[in-house]
């Protein structure tokens, strides 16, 4: 957690003469953004490892086991399509919030994707 608090406050120090921009991933904004996932890291890794505290983040689990697969379905297959095909009729319903309906839904097919491949013991590796 030191090191996180060390990037936060040299990306923010850094960000005096060059300003923390994402879009062009700036220098201070690739030590704010380091920092900041570095002290997320200490702070898990304090509660769920150290302290033990696991009640909910079972599905945690199961996209751990099979990232890589969870992350090449993302990037490969567009589940999108096949829940707006699924929920034509409710985009009329929906309004803005069809939007934010598709990507839960593509979130949720991939995750019962990996819940199926948990249940079967089928790990991908490299």
């Amino acid at each position: 957690m030191g090191v996180g608090v060390a990037l936060v406050a040299a990306g923010l120090l850094w960000s005096l003469q060059m300003p923390i921009i994402k879009t062009i991933w700036s220098c201070s904004m690739t030590l704010f953004a380091g920092g900041i996932c570095f002290i997320l890291l200490g702070i898990f890794y304090y509660w769920i490892d150290y302290r033990g505290h696991t009640r909910g983040l079972g599905w945690l689990k199961v996209y751990g086991m099979n990232s890589i697969t969870a992350y090449v379905l993302a990037q490969v297959v567009n589940f999108r399509c096949i829940a707006s095909s699924l929920t034509y009729g409710l985009e009329q319903y929906m309004g803005d919030y069809y939007g934010v309906w598709l990507n839960f839904a593509n979130y949720l097919i991939i995750f019962l994707i990996l819940v199926v491949m948990y249940r079967r013991r089928i790990f991908l590796r490299l």
